[in-house]
């Protein structure tokens, strides 16, 4: 029995040290040199670096212009994110719209409005009434109406705020004036809805009131 025994264990001894070295033998195979087979791709450091450090997200800055004058003394809404025209106007998008947009080549607007001077004088408004006004877009508005009311789709809302210089006509009269004749140098603050426009209309004679007539 002590001989089996031996025997035995010297046979599992024997298949141990025998997979010891098939496994040695295994793992000093060497790498498969065929010229045709498939090849790890060589070494580039200036490809690792890149892959190591991932390239930085372009940040958009986006520039604020602020106007400079307090718009939340402002009569009518209240309104923020404003834009400034070319010609020193502003004006802030309270409702967007759709659809067709006001143009160099709009002949008419419909819109309900309305308008104060800076101060809070009531130029127009529109709960008296309750009619929309019809008016131009072009040679016959001045130039701050024009430019505030650009791209200005149906449907929108918008505050305008048009500096006293920017609402002179081409014959050099402005549109405010005050009782006493002189000329209101305050800025002109509205709340325009548009309603409707027709490239081809014909503003009628129905002028704005004059502030304090």
């Amino acid at each position: 029995m002590t001989r089996k025994f031996f025997t035995g264990t010297s046979i599992l001894a024997a298949s141990l040290m025998a997979f010891t070295l098939v496994g040695c033998d295994d793992s000093k195979k060497p790498i498969d040199t065929d010229p045709e087979a498939p090849q790890p791709p060589p070494e580039n450091d200036e490809v690792n670096s890149a892959k190591a450090t991932p390239a930085a997200e372009p940040v958009e800055v986006v520039m604020v212009v602020e106007p400079d004058f307090d718009t939340a003394t402002l009569p009518g809404i209240a309104s923020r994110t404003w834009q400034e025209t070319p010609g020193g106007s502003w004006f802030a998008t309270v409702m967007p719209g759709r659809g067709q947009s006001v143009d160099s080549d709009t002949g008419t607007v419909t819109v309900s409005m309305s308008m104060w001077t800076e101060d809070g004088t009531e130029v127009l408004t529109l709960q008296e009434g309750g009619r929309d006004l019809v008016l131009p877009i072009g040679t016959d508005m001045f130039p701050g109406w024009n430019e505030t009311l650009a791209g200005m789709k149906i449907g929108e809302m918008r505050k305008i705020a048009v500096p006293w210089e920017q609402t002179r006509g081409d014959d050099g009269q402005a549109l405010m004036h005050t009782v006493e004749g002189s000329d209101d140098q305050q800025m002109l603050v509205a709340d325009v809805k548009l309603i409707e426009i027709n490239p081809t209309g014909m503003a009628p004679d129905q002028p704005l009131a004059s502030a304090g007539s």
